[in-house]
Parts: C-alpha cells; structure tokens; sequence
C-alpha cells in the first residue's frame, strides 16, 4: 500500500495568548503565528468556580426548552 505524504496539514509552533496577557509556545497544525483566546483557565467557570459567566448559553438552552419542551426524551 502506498504511504499517502501529503494529506497531513504542517505541524508548527504557536504562540498561544492567554486572557491574562501571558504566552505560552505549543505546536499546533494551526496556519497563523499567534492565537488570543477569550476563554482559559483563567476565565473559564470550570476553574474559576464563578458563576455568570456562560449566561448567555444558559439562557439559549432555557429558551430552547421553554420553545420546545423536553421533546419526549425523558
């Protein structure tokens, strides 16, 4: 069976910002040299144990369920 070499995307180092200004160098397939993120560790509820922050998506899944209900899946 032939070796397929060219479906693989580039592996190459990127430097991650994160919320609080701080870098951090990873490799990634990635094509730009830098990505700012606007959820880490130190801004996720996951880690921060705050709650409020992910209202919004709490609020869609509320308005789902109250538009549709629980569509019988109980």
């Amino acid at each position: 069976m032939a070796k397929k070499t060219s479906i693989h995307k580039d592996y190459n180092f990127l430097e991650v910002i994160m919320t609080n200004g701080s870098k951090v160098m990873m490799k990634s397939t990635y094509q730009g040299k830098s990505l700012s993120l606007t959820i880490d560790k130190f801004t996720h509820p996951a880690w921060t144990k705050q709650t409020g922050f992910v209202n919004e998506k709490v609020s869609q899944v509320a308005k789902f369920h109250q538009r549709f209900g629980d569509l019988g899946m109980k």
